[in-house]
């Protein structure tokens, strides 16, 4: 295999174009991609290492996009409240 962007330190997406990541069929994916409209540029950094547990999720750490796991118990979610948000909200 051939890294063919080895000497480049990024790679630039224009026109809303995704990156996508399949599944090991190739079938389906999960893709992420820019807003159409951008008021500023930033860089989103992601944890160093995989949630302590389940029932976390991804906060800004910064004002500079970097991210961390938080358990949602910090933000007062609490198994009840989410069955109840489930039922409201649907």
């Amino acid at each position: 295999i051939i890294d063919i962007n080895s000497n480049l330190s990024t790679i630039d997406l224009v026109n809303q174009n995704q990156v996508r990541f399949e599944d090991a069929t190739g079938g389906e994916y999960v893709a992420l991609r820019a807003p159409s409209t951008v008021s500023a540029s930033y860089i989103i950094t992601f944890p160093g290492a995989v949630a302590a547990a389940a029932n976390y999720a991804l906060t800004t750490t910064d004002n500079a996009g970097t991210l961390q796991w938080v358990a949602t118990s910090t933000f007062g979610i609490s198994t009840g409240k989410a069955i109840a948000m489930s039922i409201v909200f649907g």
